[in-house]
């Protein structure tokens, strides 16, 4: 039953995204391009979120630890958009891209471990997925 909301979730997502950025071609407001870069970055946190549950991970190494990228950034986008649909004047400002700070932070930190190959990270997430305990951990 949950990999059927879960599967909904993300196709409906995708669809959204979709249909956000088609309605921007035809408007003039940017603030669609953040929601739907929003929804897009919670459609990704399910699909890494259940190649983790269902051990799909282990056969796309490529994807491991990427889902805490969106996960840092749908926040940010979020309250862009809705500033931007309230305050439509205003765009960007210089300190805007103090939001994405930790992701960027979180990137530089886990660098070494994108830039591994892919045997080592198929074993670090078997020793993840194997202890779901030590996953939770904080």
């Amino acid at each position: 039953m949950v990999k059927i909301l879960v599967d909904t979730g993300f196709i409906l997502g995708m669809v959204v995204v979709i249909l956000l950025l088609y309605y921007r071609k035809r408007s003039h407001n940017n603030s669609h391009v953040l929601l739907a870069i929003s929804i897009f970055c919670i459609t990704y946190l399910l699909f890494t979120n259940q190649l983790n549950v269902s051990r799909k991970m282990l056969d796309y190494p490529i994807f491991a630890r990427t889902g805490n990228i969106p996960g840092y950034l749908v926040i940010p986008f979020l309250y862009l958009y809705t500033r931007n649909s309230f305050y439509p004047g205003i765009t960007w400002r210089r300190r805007d891209w103090l939001f994405f700070l930790p992701a960027l932070f979180y990137i530089i930190d886990l660098l070494p471990f994108f830039l591994a190959d892919n045997d080592y990270k198929i074993a670090v997430m078997k020793a993840n997925l194997d202890n779901p305990a030590r996953m939770r951990r904080i």
